[in-house]
């Protein structure tokens, strides 16, 4: 029994050697694997990560680029905008002045014209008063109505003879004569 006993222990310890072999070789290769997983898994989660910032640059370069782009393109509206109104401002501008200068000819045109009619109407009218003797009679009667009225209200202010200043007929008389012959001359 002790022989088996000793037999057993042997047999126990080269089994547990075996199996402990076995088991280290595979605790090796398994931290191997696990190893080199981890090694793979950290390979890849830096490429994912460079392949994201990768990415996201060229997104952020794109979305710079538009951004840069609207902008020119707003400026450059605005600047096209800018110049048209300027230009529009200066147009009308400039009409509002020719429009000015051409009302201020016109207004003078019209005077002119006015001023010619008006020269003409007296012309006329002096004409008219020199050949017309019944037109001079009546300006003279005019007058004598009139200087009848002032010898009647200043006829104490005048050394008017009492007999011609009781109706005012003899200084109207007297005044009529003095007319036509200031007339005649």
């Amino acid at each position: 029994m002790s022989r088996m006993l000793e037999d057993r222990d042997l047999f126990v310890m080269r089994l547990k050697a075996a199996r402990q072999s076995v088991y280290e070789e595979k605790l090796k290769q398994f931290e191997e694997r696990l190893a080199e997983e981890r090694h793979n898994r950290l390979e890849e989660r830096k490429r994912q990560r460079k392949e994201e910032r990768r990415i996201t640059y060229h997104r952020e370069k794109e979305e710079e680029e538009q951004r840069r782009a609207e902008e020119q393109m707003l400026k450059e509206r605005e600047e096209r905008e800018r110049a048209e109104r300027a230009k529009r401002e200066e147009e009308l501008r400039e009409y509002q002045e020719r429009v000015k200068k051409l009302e201020e000819v016109e207004r003078k045109k019209r005077q002119r014209e006015l001023e010619i009619e008006e020269r003409e109407r007296r012309r006329e009218e002096e004409r008219r008063l020199g050949d017309d003797p019944l037109s001079r009679k009546v300006s003279i009667g005019v007058t004598l109505f009139l200087c009848d009225v002032f010898v009647t209200q200043f006829s104490c202010m005048i050394h008017i003879p009492l007999h011609m200043s009781v109706s005012g007929l003899g200084v109207l008389n007297w005044l009529h004569l003095s007319l036509l012959k200031s007339s005649q001359i």
